[in-house]
Formats: C-alpha cells, structure tokens, sequence
C-alpha cells in the first residue's frame, strides 16, 4: 500500500512538473498568450518549475528503488545471521549433551571399576558426608550411590564374608561371644527372625554372655515406626532381649542413615574385636577390623549417633502411643471395632465416670453456653451428653434442650439425674434429626470418643439452623492436662505392649490449629478457640490411677488389659506423680486445662 501510494505521489509531481513546462512554452513561443505571464521572469520562474519538479519526480522513483533493495539485503543479513546463531546454538547444546553423557558414562564406569577399593572407612563415613552434601548435589550423586550399595558384592573387600547359613551364624556368634567374655557387645538389626534370629543358639550365646559379665547393646530398627511394635514376634523377640539383660534400643528406620541400616560389631576390654553389616539384599556379612584403629573408632562413633537417636525400648511404648502421639491419627482404622469397644468402655465405666470426672467435665458448661448464645430462644442438640449435664444446663437457662448418646447407661444415668429432660440414643456420626433443626449444637468431651470426628463435625453442621452456633471441648495435650501425663507415662514406663481397636488421637484437637482447620473445613465460620482451665480435685493422690482405670473407656481398657504386675507398678509410679502436687492434708488440685473451639453455620 505504502508503495502504490508513493508511485501516486511521482506521477502527481511528474504530471504538474510537465505541464507547468508545457504552459510556459507554449506562452514563450506565443502559440497561447497568458496574462499572469505576460512579464518574461514568470514565465522563466514556471519553467524552472517544472523542469525542477519533473527531476524531483524521476529522482524519487530511483531514490525509493534503492531504498527498498538497501532494506531487503538488511533483510537477508540479519535472517542470515539468525539463522547461523539457532545453527551454532543446536551444536552447543548438543556438544554439552553429549559431554554430560560421557561424563556421567566416565564416572559411572569409575565407580563401577573402583568399587571393591571403597576403604572400610570411606564406608563408615559416608552418612557424614552425606549430610554435608548440598540437597542439589546429592540428587545428581543419588543415582551412583545406589549403584554402589545395590548387593553386598559392591561392598565387600577382601576380609569379608558372607553368612549364608545358621551354621556360619553359630560360629560367628561363637567367636564373638566365647572369645570376649566380659566383652561390649553393641548391635543393630531388623526385630524379624529372618534377618537376624536365626537360632535358639543365638539365645543361648547371648544369655551366656551377658550372664558371664558381658555388656550388650542392641538397637533394633523398626521399619514401619512404633506399628513394627504391634507385631507379635518382633515384640516377642525384642522381649526376649530385654529378659536377657540386653540393653534395647528402637529406632523409626526412616530416621537413620540408609548405609548404617543393618550392622552389628563386637567390643571387647574397650576396642573393638568384630564387625558386621547387613547389606541392601538382607544378607549378612563381616570382617575383623581391630587391625585397623581409624575403622574401629569410626565404628563406635557410629553406633554412638544411632544409639543417641533412638529410645530406650519400653514394653508399654507402644501401647500408649494407641491413645495418643507421633504415631497416632485423625480417624480410626477399624470405626467397628473402635465404637464397640467404647460403648462397653463406657457401659462399664460411667458410674464412675458420673461420681469422679462429671465435677470436673460440668466446670466447661458456662463457657460453652456463652459460646452458642443460649438463652430462651435457644433450642440445642447436646450431642454425646454422657450423664447429662450441659443438656441440663442449657435448659436452666430457659432454652429448649435434648441430649442424644450412644451408651445406655450414661443415658440411663442422665435421665435420673435430670428428669423431665429429653435424652435419646444416637450416634455423633448420624443423628436422626433432620437439617436445619436447631439454633445451637454442642459435643462436650464427646468428640474424643468418636472414630472419625470431622463427621460428627459435619452432622452438627447439617442439623444447624443457618446462623445456628456449634461448639465443642476437648483435653488439652498431656503436657498440660497432667493426669493424662501421669497415666500415659506410668504405662510407657512401666507397662506391657497391649493392643486396643485403633482410634484417633486423642489429643488430636488439643491444638488449637487442627481445630480451625476441622471448623472450616466442615463448613463453619467465624471460627475461635480459647483454652479452658479446670481444676480437678481429687481425696487423695491415690485417686488418680482408679479414676482412669475405672472411669473411662479408652485409657480404662488399656489398663485393664495389663497384667497385675503392671497395672501395680503402674499405679506406683502415678501415685508417686500425683503426690508432688499433694496438698499437706493429702488433698489434691490436677491442673486439667480444655480447649473450647466454636464456630457459626453460613
């Protein structure tokens, strides 16, 4: 377009320049007479004119011909050069490929070739440099290190060798245990009779030599955490240990260095006679090192790490991480079972429950009301009621209130002791009622006992009215709620691996962050949680393990599940806990904080 309307523009000034020449001619000569030129010097001026503007014309067809060839040779330079950089770039990258390629085969094949070299030392030092090792350095290394570690043959020199059979096992152990009576004998392995407890031999090598005045130490790995615990010959053989005199250790798997995973030695008079380690493939191998000292301390430094990462084994551990801890989770595995189990819990537990914990569970009810607004207006749900004392509460209040649980004789009890109120049995996960039925909703200490909480929240919100309020309380975490502290310690301490039906943590909303979080989710809004702080007050010190063991269902179960030897030495230690807060009449005050979370239906 540019173009045609620049030919318009030269044949415009080639049209006018000609005939301004043409008039001026034609007047000069007197073929046509002009009276605006009838002087001689207009007549010149017109000429010149039109000669100048018919040059113009003609130089503007060459100049813009020129112009155009000048831009379309730029043109073809810079696609030229373009074109050259994509062509040199192409080449670069593929030279770096193929260096990175022949570098990684280069040092893959090093690694390969210099394997059986790796010093015992290198070994036992590499979780050390792993730990040095930048996180983006050791994603390209990972790969190598795999390589190397991937069979016991990448690993082994020449003063290795494999324990392929139960009779290489004896001798082994004979060497190690007969020839270093009195010695220290320090292990780690896997609680599974295939990877380590090959014999009843075994036991009797090691009953020997701890009963000839040697020390021995075991950390046992547990490869699926605290749930290894739960099964019956890993605690059968980590029991066996502890009955022997060994000094037991566990460790979670997931938190030691890959390479220290599965390796045992032998110490006699304070250096180190044996060593061995189990390799990826699960079979054992071993080789002298007192010849060299660098390896036998390296050895002990890393027992030394292991040892001061795990805990010392506590029969009892396992059991009372079921009702709370770093194990535990929001939702029970087996809901059937779970809820079978606290019905009877409570069946058998509330008229204690009644005497000793409603004193101090009723100390929430003011609180809770004021959360929910009740007032005269008021119709609420109080779900999981237990005896019945917040229903009644709400209902001294002037507003209309039912209680629903899923215990007959908390019911029973309730409707004793508050007759004329309305009490019915429903579970907390699926009530009855129909949606958007009342103005407020409680769950007093109920949501403790409920195999999926977050849906006895979303019931609550489904029977609210929109607007409606809902609120709930539970303990707050043991290192606040004492009495929780003591029991769950006295049975880690001094307990026995029990097992009751999987239920959520306990003190899973006793932070205040998973209670928004299970709030909002469900739908409420407005959400706010604040700390409750109760106080328990209790005849004597001697009061606190009776409680739990005859007034609850959870905790009550465990206990009642021990033997009586442990259930003694498990009051013992509660009562030597308890007393510390002992008034001098033997009075007691247990600081037993709550949390109280609450929030508002769109």
């Amino acid at each position: 377009m540019k173009k045609l309307r620049t030919e318009f523009d030269r044949l415009g000034l080639l049209i006018a320049g000609m005939a301004a020449v043409l008039l001026s001619v034609s007047d000069l000569t007197g073929i046509i007479d002009l009276p605006v030129l009838s002087q001689s010097t207009p007549k010149f001026a017109l000429l010149v004119s039109g000669m100048t503007l018919m040059i113009v014309a003609s130089t503007l067809t060459t100049a813009g011909r020129l112009t155009h060839e000048r831009l379309a040779a730029l043109r073809d330079v810079v696609v030229g050069q373009r074109q050259a950089q994509q062509r040199e770039a192409a080449a670069l990258q593929q030279a770096t490929a193929d260096q990175l390629a022949a570098m990684h085969a280069e040092l893959l094949g090093q690694l390969r070739h210099n394997h059986a070299a790796i010093s015992r030392a290198v070994v036992a030092q590499l979780p050390d440099l792993l730990e040095q090792t930048e996180p983006s350095v050791l994603r390209i290394y990972r790969p190598y290190l795999e390589e190397i570690f991937r069979t016991p043959a990448r690993v082994l020199t020449e003063g290795r060798f494999r324990l392929e059979s139960v009779d290489q096992q004896r001798s082994f152990h004979r060497r190690a245990f007969d020839q270093h009576p009195g010695g220290h004998f320090v292990a780690t392995s896997l609680p599974t009779r295939r990877y380590f407890w090959q014999s009843d031999y075994v036991e009797r090598a090691m009953a020997g030599f701890v009963a000839g005045g040697g020390i021995m130490e075991r950390v046992f790995f547990l490869p699926h955490g605290a749930d290894t615990l739960a099964d019956p010959e890993c605690r059968a053989i980590i029991d066996a240990h502890a009955e022997m005199g060994v000094r037991v250790s566990v460790l979670d798997v997931s938190r030691a260095p890959v390479p220290t995973h599965r390796f045992f030695f032998a110490a006699a008079s304070g250096a180190f006679a044996w060593e061995a380690m189990r390799g990826p493939d699960d079979q054992i191998t071993s080789f002298e090192v007192t010849a060299n000292q660098v390896d036998t301390h390296r050895y002990l430094e890393l027992f030394d790490q292991i040892r001061n990462m795990a805990e010392p084994y506590r029969p009892g551990l396992a059991a009372a991480r079921q009702i709370g801890g770093p194990c535990a989770v929001a939702v029970s595995r087996e809901p059937a079972a779970f809820t079978e189990f606290e019905r009877r819990g409570w069946q058998r537990a509330a008229p204690v429950y009644a005497e000793v914990w409603s004193p101090l569970t009723r100390q929430t009810n003011d609180s809770v009301l004021d959360a929910l607004a009740v007032d005269v207006d008021t119709t609420l749900l109080d779900v999981a009621c237990g005896v019945g004392d917040l229903t009644a509460a709400a209902a001294d209040r002037g507003g209309t209130a039912a209680g629903v649980d899923f215990c007959p004789a908390m019911l029973d009890l309730a409707r004793q002791r508050h007759p004329g109120l309305t009490f019915g049995a429903q579970a907390a996960q699926q009530l009855a009622y129909g949606s958007d039925r009342f103005d407020a909703v409680a769950i007093n200490f109920g949501l403790l006992h409920v195999p999926d909480p977050e849906a006895a929240l979303r019931e609550a919100y489904r029977v609210l009215r929109p607007g409606g309020r809902f609120a709930f309380t539970v303990w707050a975490e043991p290192v606040e709620a004492v009495a929780f502290e003591w029991i769950l310690r006295a049975v880690a301490d001094c307990g026995e691996q029990v097992t009751v039906p999987h239920g959520p943590d306990f003190f899973h909303f006793g932070r205040a962050a998973e209670c928004r979080v299970a709030l909002t989710t469900a739908g409420f809004a407005a959400v706010n949680v604040v700390r409750l702080d109760l106080d328990w007050r209790l005849s004597s010190s001697r009061a606190v393990y009776p409680a739990f063991h005859a007034g609850t269902a959870r905790i009550g179960g465990l206990l009642q599940q021990q033997s009586p030897a442990a259930q003694e030495r498990i009051r013992s230690q509660v009562d030597a806990s308890a007393r510390e807060l002992a008034d001098a009449d033997g009075g007691l005050v247990v600081p037993m904080p709550a949390v109280l979370a609450y929030g508002v239906k769109h």
